[in-house]
């Protein structure tokens, strides 16, 4: 797949139901997506892939992420 094809996917995917979700990972793509590497953005499409209530909890530190490749992730969103 294609970079900039990537990357609109992943804008798409990081509309949420849940605002809290929205906000975050809208102002995280506005301001990092670009910056990341082919597999971060991957990494990225991979976290994306969790479901609305556990990324909450991950985001939030309300629940340790059991998943180490997303852990420098999540730093970089919040």
């Amino acid at each position: 797949m294609e970079r900039d094809v990537l990357v609109k996917k992943l804008k798409m995917k990081s509309r949420r139901g849940m605002l809290e979700l929205d906000l975050l990972l809208t102002k995280f793509c506005n301001n990092e997506l670009l910056k990341l590497s082919l597999h971060h953005l991957h990494v990225f499409d991979r976290f994306l892939d969790e479901e609305d209530d556990v990324l909450f909890r991950w985001l939030m530190g309300h629940e340790a992420c059991p998943i180490a490749e997303f852990e420098e992730l999540i730093a970089s969103i919040v």
